[in-house]
């Protein structure tokens, strides 16, 4: 499952921030907070502002927590 969001098209975009910010995104709707953490890693080495730099950081930050506390994961004791 991981495979298919680290497929990034870095030539998609001339930025490859933005290519790298936008697979992270998208990993984090899907709730795949260890590829979107990886994702926001990559895009925090990529030659940008320090703002946008900053952010990448903190998200890659908030999305590890999110991995590590399973967040979006159904519990195998959950009743429907």
């Amino acid at each position: 499952m991981a495979n298919r969001s680290n497929r990034i098209n870095e030539n998609a975009v001339r930025n490859r921030f933005i290519a790298y910010a936008r697979g992270a995104a998208a990993a984090e709707r899907r709730a795949e907070y260890d590829v979107a953490a990886d994702l926001w890693r990559k895009a925090c080495n990529m030659p940008c502002h320090r703002v946008n730099a900053e952010h990448a950081l903190l998200r890659a930050d908030f999305c590890t927590n999110a991995a590590q506390k399973r967040w979006g994961l159904k519990d195998e004791c959950e009743t429907v």
